[in-house]
């Protein structure tokens, strides 16, 4: 997983930003995933759906990058 991301998200941008390189897709590894057990008993008692749950993920799932950047002004984490 990890060789995965760093392909993905450091090298394949590396090989993007030469001339004349399309964007390389990758190739192999795995990608994650995120498997969910909805009890439909309780999601029937709270009045929510399976399609509401997967339309509250797929709205709420968002990249964000970790670590910190810093400049001469400020720091952010």
């Amino acid at each position: 997983m990890q060789l995965y991301d760093y392909m993905f998200n450091f090298v394949g941008l590396f090989l993007f930003t030469l001339p004349g390189v399309q964007s390389p897709a990758p190739f192999g590894g795995a990608t994650r995933q995120v498997m969910l057990n909805l009890d439909p008993t309780r999601l029937y008692a709270k009045g929510v759906s399976p399609q509401d749950v997967l339309n509250t993920l797929e709205s709420s799932n968002v990249i964000l990058p970790g670590g910190t950047a810093s400049s001469a002004i400020t720091n952010m984490w």
